[in-house]
């Protein structure tokens, strides 16, 4: 018989938070990844301990806010299922979205209900996750299962302190090989320079870096750091010649700190290096350059011998010691500092910059120091690199290079009454010293003293007055500390300000915050631009999976279609559209605009209606298409077959299966035993499965307190009865299944001993 045009009744729905009415664990294959996160339906319930009576049992339970509950229940309360609250705390809705991902990617939905190692005492942990009208619970009990425990790990990682969940030891994968390390290829000696690389561990244990740097030497274990995350650490090369810079990853299973049970990767590919031209060459070729920028005036370079030492003399514009300048996204803080003096030597030029250089190039942790873009850019990372450059150089009593800093140095050979110390400058004119100059091109540049046999860091120190930083720390009161008698210079004790307890403007052990590093840029009035920041180009198609129904069902009128579209971290999904093709012909549906974008989004096709020119048996394939605002879109299809409408008279069929652990055929239950009910109906279909939860809470032999009564739209449904609260006791289920044609079979009801 021939085809005619299909006229289609049809209402296209979408929304962020609508309920799903697809099945719970019947779910097929990899689609239960692109279920999307629905913040008023996600829960998410832990109970872990051991199986021994004599130890305790946790809990943790995070709800659609956000809001968790972190709880114990003693070995001496097992009895009476009396839980304690240790913490509550909130997580972010970037933490719910973090946790529903590691759930995905983990495909929580399509693990097995129980997995079950070896009898006798133990350890055991259960989640069950909702949302929507999906509720899934998976048990294991002495066994380690990678994506559950992968689960639990990542979760624990965003509770406070040690409020943790007990979950089985995961055999530990050694990280992936690292990238080749990047950074300059070429350079020169006895500067610093910094190297990045990252590796990703299947654990997502933290992970260390080793990179060595071709001259012998390397920076030992350097973090640690998240899998893929990239780090980075520094180097100088004292010696002219070619190098090779590779990098090692390990992991810490544990994540203590200590590497002894760590896997070592792969040694990377490697990066050549070139270190081709001196320090001091480079200096002087710096000052010639100077000169020849004002004709006419004196400029005098002078050799002294062969050593190096030299004594310049050269006039430039006044301006101050500390410049910071920016070049596409490198931001560069140049600090020019003069000594001279009794103890001011060559030598000690070199150890100046080092110091200086070795503590404000890279954090705590040894990674470059980075400034976010404007405010009102993209505020992705990774924004401008911030680099400081130390240029120290030796003068003599009566000549004295303008634009440089200048430091007395006096003479300590034992190094014990150091006393170095900056200039303030009123800048208000109150009379008070507000601080060192910093980057005000119109104050005269910062003058000071030091001795020539300063500790360690002492110098980084008072290079932080000169790029505009005070003290961070304050004097504690006065009082005879040494027992003399006598309240002098060595009862003089310092304390570190609030916050800053690692900082070297506070202590000499410390090392620079990035709120230093804000100041010092903002400071000299520098903003990193919008163009280090740049909005990412979205070229991915939006993920797109029709839920319900599935390839191959036949199905009577009329019909509704589910699904989720993600677009992820794109530009959102802003059109849905729909087609349909079948034996005869085809459909080309409606489009409907989303406004404003969404990054997740449920839709539902309802009430979809054959006209009677097609006939029962044939397919129909139905698409829908969702595209995102950069005009990426993404498509999933479904072909079902059209069965001809027939009178349902009989009821569906519901069994009911009790996981581990049980006993005595399934009477005795534990509070986390799962509990599956299953309906089949071979005609109209399952429209939903009733079930009620009654208790015996007086322990007077009656089961007389209804804990849970619910409707679930589905095929299946599991729970357990910590779920309820129920913890001990006997409980009575009651359940049936309702089909699409309306018939409800006889409930059924059946008892159980809940013992903990």
């Amino acid at each position: 018989m021939s085809k005619k045009i299909v006229v289609f009744v049809i209402m296209l729905l979408f929304t962020t938070n609508i309920v799903l009415s697809s099945g719970n664990e019947n779910l097929e294959g990899n689609k239960t990844k692109n279920i999307s996160l629905t913040t008023d339906t996600f829960e998410f319930d832990a109970f872990c301990g051991g199986l021994s009576p004599w130890t305790p049992l946790y809990r943790l339970q995070i709800d659609e806010s956000g809001h968790a509950i972190y709880s114990i229940l003693p070995p001496e309360k097992r009895g009476t299922g009396g839980f304690n609250i240790l913490d509550e705390f909130d997580l972010q809705e970037d933490d719910l979205d973090r946790i529903w991902e590691t759930i995905i990617e983990n495909d929580f939905f399509n693990l097995d209900p129980t997995y079950n190692s070896i009898a006798g005492d133990g350890t055991f942990a259960n989640i069950t996750i909702t949302t929507g009208s999906i509720k899934y619970s998976v048990e294991t009990k002495n066994i380690a299962i990678l994506e559950f425990d992968t689960i639990i790990r990542f979760i624990n990682s965003l509770t406070p302190g040690d409020q943790d969940l007990l979950y089985n030891a995961i055999i530990n994968v050694a990280p992936n090989k690292p990238t080749q390390p990047s950074g300059p290829s070429s350079g020169k000696i006895n500067k610093i320079y910094t190297y990045t690389a990252s590796s990703v561990d299947e654990n997502l244990d933290p992970l260390y870096y080793r990179f060595e740097w071709g001259d012998g030497t390397d920076s030992g274990w350097v973090g640690p750091f998240n899998s893929g995350e990239t780090a980075s650490a520094s180097h100088k090369w004292t010696s002219e010649g070619e190098y090779n810079v590779s990098v090692q990853a390990k992991d810490d299973p544990d994540g203590n700190g200590d590497l002894s049970d760590g896997s070592e990767s792969f040694w990377s590919d490697t990066l050549p290096i070139s270190m081709p031209k001196s320090k001091s060459t480079i200096l002087i070729t710096f000052l010639k350059r100077f000169t020849n920028l004002l004709p006419g005036l004196s400029n005098i370079l002078e050799k002294i011998d062969d050593t190096n030492s030299w004594i310049v003399t050269h006039i430039l514009p006044e301006s101050s010691g500390t410049r910071v300048t920016i070049n596409e996204c490198k931001i560069k803080v140049d600090i020019y500092i003069q000594i001279y003096g009794p103890g001011a030597t060559v030598a000690l030029t070199q150890t100046i910059e080092t110091d200086i250089e070795d503590m404000w190039n890279t954090d705590k942790d040894g990674k470059t120091w980075m400034i976010q873009c404007k405010a009102d850019c993209d505020p992705r990372d990774p924004g401008c690199s911030v680099e400081f450059d130390a240029h120290v150089v030796r003068m003599d009593e009566m000549h004295r290079l303008p634009g440089f800093h200048t430091w007395y140095v006096g003479t300590d050979p034992t190094g014990t009454n150091h006393g170095a110390v900056v200039t303030m400058w009123d800048y208000d004119g109150d009379g008070v010293g507000d601080g060192p100059t910093g980057n005000d091109q119109t104050i005269p540049t910062t003058t000071g003293r030091v001795d020539n046999n300063e500790p360690d860091n002492t110098y980084a120190h008072e290079a932080g007055h000169l790029m505009g930083l005070q003290d961070k720390y304050h004097e504690l009161p006065a009082q005879d500390r040494d027992g003399d008698g006598d309240i002098d210079a060595d009862d003089r004790r310092t304390e570190p300000n609030a916050g800053h307890g690692e900082d070297i403007m506070a202590t000499l052990n410390g090392k620079p915050l990035q709120s230093a590093i804000d100041e010092i840029v903002s400071d000299a009035g520098i903003e990193c631009p919008c163009e280090c920041c740049p909005e990412e180009e979205d070229n991915d198609p939006p993920e797109n999976n029709i839920m319900t129904p599935h390839d191959g069902d036949h199905v009577t009128p009329p019909v509704n279609v589910t699904g989720y579209a993600d677009d992820n971290d794109g530009s959102g999904i802003v059109l849905l559209h729909y087609d349909l093709i079948w034996a005869g012909g085809s459909y080309n549906g409606s489009s409907y605009e989303v406004d404003p974008p969404k990054q997740h989004l449920t839709y539902e096709l309802n009430s979809l209606e054959l006209d009677p020119f097609i006939e029962p048996g044939d397919w129909i394939t139905i698409t829908i298409h969702a595209t995102d605002a950069a005009g990426n879109t993404g498509s999933d299809s479904v072909t079902i077959f059209w069965q001809e409408e027939q009178d349902d008279t009989t009821p569906p069929v519901t069994e009911k299966q009790i996981g581990q652990p049980n006993e005595d055929g399934g009477y005795v239950i534990w509070p986390f035993t799962p509990i599956t009910l299953t309906a089949t109906d071979d005609m109209s279909g399952v429209n939903y499965i009733h079930y009620e939860v009654w208790w015996d809470t007086n322990e007077d032999g009656i089961v007389d307190d209804m804990m849970m009564s619910e409707n679930v739209h589905s095929e299946i449904v599991m729970f357990s009865m910590d779920m309820f609260g129920i913890l001990y006791g006997i409980i009575e289920l009651r359940y049936l299944a309702v089909d699409n044609a309306g018939n409800d079979e006889s409930i059924h009801k059946q008892q159980h001993f809940v013992t903990p």
